[in-house]
């Protein structure tokens, strides 16, 4: 019983999951008095490597949000729009998840079956 309830875990945490990417995204230009708000972005400067950011704010000239550094301190992160080379926000990659899914899938019925089989 002990090995069924350790394979449903193990498919129910590859199946919720889900297996996520960074896709470039467009940003429109936020009307002056209305930024556009993101829970969560990864900025990459043109000079710089890529940061991600929480609590993101698009305003007309910049993007403002919150890293978060190694002693796990949140400090407030602006760049200029003009500095900015790539906006990119995580997305749900379907045909990995879905992969992960079937392989989820084909070790719970393998190890019922090896379970089950005297």
């Amino acid at each position: 019983m002990k090995l069924v309830r350790r394979l449903l875990l193990v498919v129910l945490l590859i199946t919720t999951s889900g297996c996520m990417r960074w896709t470039r995204m467009r940003t429109p230009a936020p009307a002056p008095d209305a930024p556009l708000r993101f829970s969560t972005i990864r900025v990459t400067p043109s000079q710089g490597s890529p940061v991600v950011l929480s609590a993101v704010e698009v305003t007309v000239d910049s993007v403002v949000g919150r890293r978060v550094t190694p002693p796990g301190i949140r400090e407030r992160m602006a760049v200029h729009r003009g500095d900015v080379l790539v906006l990119q926000r995580r997305t749900v990659d379907f045909l990995r998840t879905a992969m992960g899914a079937a392989v989820a899938g084909a070790v719970a019925v393998l190890g019922l079956a090896a379970h089950i089989t005297p």
